[in-house]
């Protein structure tokens, strides 16, 4: 019994970790847009923006893979790995093509293509903050769920963004406005989920 509480305890550790690192680097993103938005060095600062939301993305599927364990059910099982699996290429992805952006590498269509990308990651993932072994109630379960959904308005935001960027219309705007959103997003979701396991661990 005490080794199975200890394994909780780790699981639990892990995830307030993650979550905790998902929403600093979310914040960050946010502070990049804004920074992009103010016409500093707008092209740098989408790049590191874009590569910030990837690793709140990276960080938010390890916090989703460290809940993956005997007590879900098996269907909850699989909406949490194909959300993991969602979220690490949409980080990954995001990543590479900061990267390739901040090196002046067609930066005007690499990143709205980042924006595409991540959008979709966020549709595709916008259950994996709800997905908790245990039901709980209050005010933490409610806001998950309320992340939740902005997980889903937000990707769908980003993609139709990313699109509009594409197509020409103000590539680097259009980018920064995507990772504003989806930073204030990540910096949502990974305060609840920080809130949620911390609760846990205390009780």
């Amino acid at each position: 019994m005490q080794n199975i509480e200890l394994t909780k305890n780790e699981h639990e550790g892990v995830a307030a970790g993650g979550s905790a690192v998902e929403a600093l680097a979310g914040l960050a993103a946010v502070v990049l847009s804004i920074l992009g938005l103010a016409g500093n060095a707008i092209r740098p600062f989408a790049a590191v923006a874009t590569i910030a939301v990837g690793v709140a993305l990276l960080f938010e599927a390890a916090t989703v893979a460290s809940r993956v364990h005997g007590r879900y059910t098996r269907a909850e099982r699989t909406l949490a790995k194909s959300s993991i699996g969602a979220d690490s290429i949409a980080a990954v992805a995001a990543i590479a093509l900061g990267v390739l952006s901040l090196l002046r590498i067609e930066a005007p269509t690499l990143l709205p293509v980042a924006a595409i990308v991540v959008g979709v990651g966020l549709l595709l993932s916008s259950r994996a903050p709800t997905v908790e072994p245990e039901a709980g109630g209050g005010m933490t379960s409610r806001g998950l769920m309320a992340a939740s959904a902005v997980h889903f308005l937000v990707g769908l935001g980003a993609l139709v963004l990313g699109i509009i960027g594409v197509l020409g219309n103000t590539p680097i705007f259009m980018t920064l406005i995507a990772m504003l959103s989806v930073g204030g997003a990540l910096l949502v979701s990974g305060a609840a989920i920080g809130a949620r396991t911390l609760s846990a661990i205390r009780h």
